[in-house]
């Protein structure tokens, strides 16, 4: 069931004992549960996929487009994870910095991560909780971050931590939309929790590819390439995002003049 890309064994159509059962028993002082009665239907059972009502993940991803938003969380997860990972190196090869001095500075990461996260549910409110909208603009503004950062940081240790800083920040309030509020969206397929651990296990694969990535990066052509491929990195993000916003409400608005003509 897992290989397949099932929510849970019962979406497999192997039986669950556990989730057959129901209390039938009266609640309240001296009154003892009994879970040993099955339910009287076993489309009922939870856990049990409805195929009626429900899709399956691989068609999912190719009818809703989720394949541009997995794209999207593959690029983030290597720009956040790798400024996370290496940002201490980076200080001290590109700038210098001694081991209290960068700790200091390492100390604003977390604030404006927190700043981030902060910034990602208010601008997904202002725009109507459009989480895809809201997501694109912060890719967007990291990229525009990372550019100042490629201009400006190359001299100045001080403009290198405020603009890596706020990129981080940006990416982490990405990943708070990406994995907790866009699979939300996917209820009408029936299949939010799916889509929400597929992304978080790609966000995690992501992690680990950001590593080898920014390390290989390094040895080839320096931080100054690192900073290059992070920002066409965020701008995958935001051309997948943006397209995902656009391609959706093409079809919303497709479907709403086809009713209108059937009306």
């Amino acid at each position: 069931w897992l290989v397949l890309m099932r929510d849970s064994p019962a979406g497999f159509g192997i039986f669950v004992p556990w989730a057959a059962c129901v209390n039938t028993a009266p609640t309240g002082p001296g009154h003892v549960k009994d879970f040993t009665q099955p339910t009287s239907d076993p489309k009922k059972h939870i856990g049990v996929l409805d195929k009626d009502n429900e899709s399956s993940l691989m068609k999912v991803i190719l009818e809703s487009r989720l394949w541009l938003i997995i794209l999207a969380c593959f690029a983030q997860g290597i720009v956040r994870d790798g400024i996370t990972l290496w940002a201490p190196t980076f200080f001290m090869e590109a700038h210098g910095m001694q081991l209290k001095d960068m700790t200091t500075s390492l100390l604003f990461l977390p604030v404006m991560n927190l700043g981030g996260i902060l910034l990602s549910g208010w601008l997904s409110e202002r725009l109507g909780k459009r989480a895809e909208a809201a997501t694109a603009i912060l890719f967007l503004s990291a990229m525009a971050l990372l550019g100042c950062l490629i201009v400006f940081g190359r001299e100045s240790a001080l403009a290198s931590v405020v603009f890596l800083g706020l990129v981080s920040g940006m990416m982490y309030g990405v990943n708070t939309l990406l994995l907790g509020v866009v699979p939300l969206q996917f209820e009408r397929y029936g299949r939010s929790s799916s889509v929400s651990g597929l992304l978080n296990f790609l966000a995690y694969m992501a992690s680990g590819i950001a590593s080898a990535f920014t390390g290989w990066m390094v040895d080839l052509s320096g931080w100054q390439g690192v900073l290059v491929s992070w920002s066409m990195l965020a701008a995958i993000g935001t051309a997948a995002l943006f397209s995902h916003e656009w391609m959706t409400g093409r079809d919303a608005r497709k479907s709403m003049e086809m009713r209108e003509e059937m009306v």
